[in-house]
């Protein structure tokens, strides 16, 4: 993965930050589902387990 794709997945949970932080934003059920994606982008950038 790349660094841009890094921050490619982070852009909605940046948004969603904004939008709570400075328009007054209520967050949703589907908010918490951020958590998944900054999973998904520590495992994407984790090297390979060398086996053997």
């Amino acid at each position: 993965m790349t660094r841009a794709g890094v921050f490619l997945h982070l852009m909605p949970i940046v948004a969603t930050a904004l939008g709570v932080l400075l328009l007054g934003e209520r967050l949703a059920g589907f908010h918490p589902s951020a958590v998944l994606v900054l999973l998904g982008i520590s495992l994407a950038g984790r090297s390979p387990v060398r086996r053997g």
